[in-house]
């Protein structure tokens, strides 16, 4: 049974895959948080060019997202950064 919950499960994901990312739905958490939703679109651009870190700009756009807010990006380069848990 689990298997073919599991076999289900990924063939929706592909079919999702293949409809595109606008035509996926998201879960609660991710559908409420709107910077989390517009991140993982920017992402998921079905054209590579278009995706958010390799646009003009884009690595700068990336990383002041709003979904970023308060990461020290530098620190997190710099490996200074402690785990939030």
């Amino acid at each position: 049974e689990e298997d073919k919950n599991d076999t289900l499960f990924r063939r929706k994901v592909c079919e999702q895959i293949v409809a595109g990312i606008d035509k996926v739905s998201f879960h609660g958490n991710v559908e409420k948080s709107a910077p989390c939703k517009e991140l993982v679109l920017a992402l998921c651009m079905a054209r590579p060019e278009e995706r958010l870190p390799v646009t003009e700009g884009g690595w700068d756009k990336f990383t002041q997202h709003p979904w970023f807010s308060g990461l020290d990006f530098s620190a997190l380069e710099a490996k200074r950064l402690e785990p939030p848990h």
